[in-house]
């Protein structure tokens, strides 16, 4: 039986839209659906200091401007 890549394996999927997959070395990875794009692996503590960073310059903008 093929074993199905990690990414797109459905178990990883919280609420079928997060990944999150600690044993996944990968930060970002591509969703199921390649034309959907890629995602992030939420298993790792730098996504969320990328999206906390990315937050603080989108509605910092209109401040410093």
């Amino acid at each position: 039986m093929k074993e199905i890549e990690p990414s797109k394996n459905p178990v990883f999927y919280k609420w079928g839209i997060f990944y999150f997959n600690p044993a996944d070395s990968r930060t970002v990875v591509p969703k199921p659906q390649k034309a959907l794009g890629w995602t992030f692996n939420f298993s790792k503590p730098s996504v969320y200091f990328v999206i906390l960073l990315c937050a603080a310059i989108l509605f910092g903008i209109p401040y410093i401007l």
